[in-house]
Formats: structure tokens, C-alpha cells, sequence
């Protein structure tokens, strides 16, 4: 939980049982941050501005210490996610400059953030962050067709087992009779879930101010519309 006022932010870790809080030794440069499922190992990434690079840090559960783990000068690492199984991480990286929406790419590491490595070529700049399938074998995240075009993006799904990348188009579904008459096109609006069992993505697609809910089956590539002005789909235990 990131709280307080601009001249005094602070990351604080609260207990939802006891309502216990403790406040992070975490800077207020951090601008996105994730807790290991596996073993609450928490790891943050943090830039000093505009031109100054990126840095990811890390710290043990309850610990009050940390240590910096990656540094990159030219570019913004963030929107990281960890792996169901806590072994793995996904992040987004991407120039680090005032572009509004530029090329980005998929990075894998560790549990601790340390030895990472380019797995695919994504979109950037939207927010939209990395989704590992329940079994933890595969990524969605966004992509795009053409990595200059920042309207070409799709939904891309990493086999990590393979390496295979497969791609979808949704813009290439046809919305609703009468956005479609009005020459909409519908466009991704926030990442994309997984259903339980790995075998769909569930898509919140918009167009004029409308959203649609559909699934995409990634075995067939078949995709069906579920709902109309209906959005985010989610599952509870």
C-alpha cells in the first residue's frame, strides 16, 4: 500500500487480520512493486527521473534490509509479476525517455529480480503488465505486429517451454451490430485473465466508450463475446 501526501509517501505493509502496519524501508522513487506468492520476498523498481535510468531492489519478508539487484542506466524496468510458483519474474522494460507509447520488451528473472533476460519484443507505455497462466508455463502480455506502430498491438502468449510466441489481433473482432455500422474498432482496455484451468484468456475490449467482455480459446484461436458493457473479468476461491 503506497500512502501520504506527495512531500512524504511512504510504502507500507498491512497485516488485512490484525490491521498491524508497518512502514517499508522502501524510497518514495518507487513506481511499481511486487510480493513473491511463494515467500513474501518483495521486490521494487524505482527511478531518480526522466533520463536517469531504472533500478530494482529487493528484500527479504520482514527483513529491513535490502539490496539493489539490477541497474539499468537507458531504460524503465517495471510492471513486474511473479511467477504462480514465486520461482520466476516477468517485467516490462522499455526507453527511458518521454515517449508516449514506445517499444517495450519482455524481461524473465529470478525469484531475487537477479540475472535477467529479453524474451520477447511488447508494447509499452499503457500500463499493462505481464499475466503467467495459472500453471505458471506460459505469459500473456501485449505485443505488437509492427514494433514502430503503436496501434498494432496484440495479445501475445509465450510458451515458455517452447519459446513459442502466439499472437492475436483483437481489433480484428467485430464489435456489437451497431458500433460495428458506425466503423468502430475495438481496442484492449486493460490486461487480459486467465481463466482457472489455462485454457482461455477473458479480454475487456472497448469501443466509443463501450466495453464488450469476450473469451479467446487459445488452442482453436476461436474468440466469443460474453457481454456487453460488462468488464474485468476475475475468479474467486
Amino acid at each position: 500500500l503506497k500512502a501520504g501526501v506527495i512531500s512524504n509517501p511512504q510504502i507500507l505493509r498491512v497485516d488485512p487480520i490484525s490491521r498491524q502496519t508497518t512502514v517499508m524501508p522502501i524510497p518514495p522513487e518507487t513506481y511499481s512493486l511486487e510480493v513473491s506468492p511463494a515467500d513474501g520476498t518483495i521486490v521494487w523498481a524505482l527511478t531518480k527521473g526522466i533520463g536517469r535510468g531504472s533500478q530494482i531492489w529487493g528484500s527479504d519478508a520482514g527483513s529491513i534490509s535490502s539490496q539493489m539487484v539490477v541497474a539499468d542506466p537507458t531504460n524503465i524496468i517495471g510492471l513486474m509479476r511473479y511467477a504462480p510458483d514465486g520461482k520466476h519474474i516477468a517485467a516490462i522494460r522499455l526507453p527511458d525517455d518521454q515517449s508516449a507509447l514506445p517499444p517495450g520488451e519482455l524481461w524473465l528473472s529470478d525469484a531475487q529480480g537477479k540475472h535477467p533476460h529479453f524474451a520477447a519484443r511488447a508494447d509499452a507505455g499503457r500500463g499493462m503488465f505481464p499475466v503467467w497462466s495459472p500453471d505458471g508455463e506460459s505469459i500473456a502480455f501485449i505485443g505488437r505486429d509492427h514494433p514502430r506502430d503503436p496501434d498494432s498491438i496484440n495479445i501475445s502468449i509465450l510458451d515458455l517451454s517452447t519459446l513459442q510466441l502466439s499472437t492475436f489481433q483483437p481489433s480484428n473482432l467485430q464489435p456489437s451490430t451497431l458500433r460495428q455500422a458506425q466503423g468502430s474498432t475495438l481496442k484492449l482496455l486493460f490486461p487480459p485473465t486467465w481463466s482457472p484451468d489455462g485454457n482461455r484468456l477473458y479480454l475487456t475490449l472497448g469501443a466509443d466508450g463501450k466495453m464488450e467482455l469476450w473469451s479467446y480459446e487459445i488452442s482453436t484461436g476461436k474468440a466469443q463475446k460474453l457481454f456487453d458493457d460488462a468488464c474485468c473479468a476475475g475468479w474467486t476461491h
